[in-house]
């Protein structure tokens, strides 16, 4: 009789524990159902937003960094054992021969014979008063100025060097029509030699440099005429080493 009452007694006691247990879940139920529609919330304003694209890949990369970190490969950085400046250029002909030919040609002209080589260093120099070449007041060679550069450049056709021509307006103030500047107008002095020398059969392109009057020429005619300087001169630079193909 006393294990009747006993068993009676623990079957009304189980079903409160399950009632209580149940009770005590309900709040798990309800949070989560809160943080899914939250998150659902959320969802929806980001869908309803725009996003920059270089802020979206930096919150990636950020999240995959911290969430899978990897060890960063090191990217070699491209070097090179060489530049422009140490290029090798190659020697062409030698400037004590060239000096010697170049000064046999221009003796044996009128015109040419006014100018002066001057041997440098790392250069030789032929420089020529302008006046003389040019026509009066003009950047044009007058015709006696186009056949001497004719004569000159057959020389020069025949070598590999580098050459430059180098323009200088005077120093005199010299009224030049179309130009606005001594600087223009010495670069259109040095590009009219360089175009002669290549119509006269120089195959490489030839570099021109404008001075205006900020050099003016120290060197004297051979023939003490040191008025045809003032009035601008060419420089016809001719350098050691091969010339830009």
């Amino acid at each position: 009789m006393s294990e009747e009452i006993e068993n009676k007694s623990q079957n009304n006691i189980f079903p409160e524990v399950k009632a209580a247990s149940s009770s005590n879940s309900l709040w798990l139920v309800i949070f989560t159902d809160l943080v899914a529609l939250m998150l659902a919330f959320f969802v929806l304003l980001f869908s309803m937003s725009t996003v920059k694209l270089s802020d979206w890949k930096s919150l990636v990369q950020s999240l995959s960094e911290t969430l899978s970190p990897e060890e960063k490969k090191k990217i070699p950085v491209a070097q090179s054992n060489f530049n422009i400046e140490s290029v090798f250029r190659g020697e062409a002909s030698n400037l004590d021969y060239l000096k010697s030919i170049i000064s046999e040609a221009v003796d044996s002209d009128e015109l040419l014979s006014k100018g002066k080589i001057i041997r440098r260093e790392d250069r030789l120099v032929f420089v020529m008063p302008g006046k003389i070449l040019f026509k009066s007041g003009l950047a044009e060679l007058s015709d006696e100025g186009r056949e001497a550069l004719f004569m000159l450049g057959g020389v020069l056709r025949n070598i590999d060097n580098e050459i430059v021509v180098n323009g200088h307006s005077g120093t005199k103030q010299f009224v030049q029509k179309g130009f606005t500047s001594n600087w223009e107008l010495s670069i259109a002095l040095a590009v009219s030699i360089a175009n002669t020398l290549r119509q006269s059969g120089f195959p490489r392109p030839i570099s021109v440099f404008g001075y205006a009057d900020k050099r003016p020429s120290s060197n004297k005619s051979p023939r003490g005429n040191e008025d045809n300087y003032s009035f601008g001169h060419i420089e016809i630079v001719i350098r050691p080493e091969v010339g830009v193909s």
